[in-house]
């Protein structure tokens, strides 16, 4: 075999004499024609130490030198390109604290007002427009609103103090309305969607700008039509009201102070596999079981209801009924009211089937049964094969 051959098929190229040789590499303590140390210099450069992932080097002359953007990471170079934007767009409605500046909303300050709940605001003068309102006797011009002519109570003067609900217009605004939303920020509403957007959906809440709630704050897409529970809150970067359908991060979950057997509010905002999920005193997440509902509940159904029992999970199980002597007592004045609208006389009796009962009392066939025990006792009803008939006062 001849080793000083190449193998065949393959060629070694040609080899360029008058290329220029690569001059030595110098190592530490080597000297250069000036008398410098060489160190370790790479490409004119000699490389020190890394700061943060980033080669901090010094140039020939000594001075250091910082890493170009090519070798930024890449949060440093998006950080970088946010702040040219930032400098190109002119900003608005500035506030200079010192040396800092913050951008603020346009308007009054919100320790004086507060946007998307009432406010109780003085007449400080009135414009062609409509009056204007202040926190303050004298409060000055950026801090006062507009109750537009419309809204204005007949016979109200400059020095009269109004109730009014504040909320932002269409130029994001604080502006004044004596109209009455169905919701204010932190209450639950059903609210119905009127139109939609690419970004949104826009909520009918009795005012003349409709509420929007945000894709992102929507448990699925809404359509026009849909009606669902909404929770009103304040985005406070854009001092804009704002619904969401996804109620639990506004829901409290503080729940151990709650009474157990306390009446509360309840509305009806969803369903489970075993009962209807409410909204207690419209602050705290509950369920009432259908079992114990006796009722069909449908969503934005509001009704009063007792907390049961406190769960471990922070959530609470709540009835529609009492229980022990309360319970009996609201069960008759259920019969009795279900007597009089009947004209005094309910085809119903300790043969019912629990369907019947359910259907015209709302009341479980247990609790019909000790409530007509206690009227009948009490000589409030006559009990008949074919119903029960209530007696008159008189007789």
């Amino acid at each position: 075999m001849d080793l000083g051959h190449e193998p065949p098929g393959r060629t070694r190229p040609p080899v360029d004499r008058h290329r220029r040789a690569r001059p030595p590499r110098l190592g530490h303590g080597d000297e250069r024609r000036d008398g410098s140390d060489a160190g370790a210099h790479r490409g004119g450069h000699q490389y020190l130490r890394t700061q943060g992932g980033l080669d901090v080097d010094r140039g020939l002359d000594g001075d250091r030198r910082r890493p170009g953007p090519r070798q930024w990471p890449r949060h440093r170079r998006q950080q970088r390109r946010l702040h040219r934007t930032q400098r190109r767009r002119p900003a608005k409605h500035c506030e200079h604290a010192g040396d800092a500046v913050t951008s603020a909303p346009p308007g009054p300050t919100a320790e004086h007002i507060q946007i998307g709940r009432y406010n109780t605001l003085e007449v400080v003068r009135e414009e062609a427009a409509g009056l204007y309102l202040s926190a303050e006797q004298r409060g000055p011009k950026s801090e006062q609103l507009l109750l537009p002519g419309r809204y204005v109570p007949e016979g109200t003067h400059i020095g009269d103090r109004l109730r009014v609900f504040v909320y932002t217009d269409s130029e994001d605004r604080p502006i004044a309305t004596t109209l009455e939303p169905k919701a204010v920020v932190g209450d639950f509403a059903f609210l119905e969607v009127i139109d939609q957007s690419p970004h949104g959906a826009f909520l009918d809440w009795g005012l003349d700008k409709d509420l929007f709630a945000p894709s992102n704050e929507q448990h699925q897409r809404l359509q026009v039509g849909d009606r669902h529970v909404f929770a009103v809150s304040l985005d406070e970067r854009t001092q804009r009201v704002k619904a969401s359908s996804q109620l639990g991060p506004y829901l409290d979950y503080e729940v151990q102070a709650v009474d157990e057997g306390a009446e509360v509010g309840l509305l009806v905002y969803g369903h489970s596999d075993i009962g209807a999920q409410v909204v207690v005193d419209g602050r705290h997440p509950g369920l009432v079981y259908f079992d114990e509902a006796y009722r069909q509940l449908l969503v934005g159904d509001r009704l009063t209801g007792y907390v049961q029992r406190v769960r471990p999970d922070n959530k609470l199980d709540v009835r529609l009924q009492r229980t022990g002597r309360s319970a009996r007592h609201d069960a008759q004045q259920v019969i009795l009211d279900a007597l009089e609208g009947a004209g005094g006389f309910l085809p119903l009796h300790d043969k019912s089937s629990p369907a019947e009962i359910r259907a015209k009392l709302a009341l479980s066939k247990k609790a019909f049964k000790r409530a007509l025990g206690g009227l009948y006792k009490a000589r409030r009803i006559v009990v008949r094969p074919d119903g029960i008939e209530r007696i008159a006062k008189d007789s």
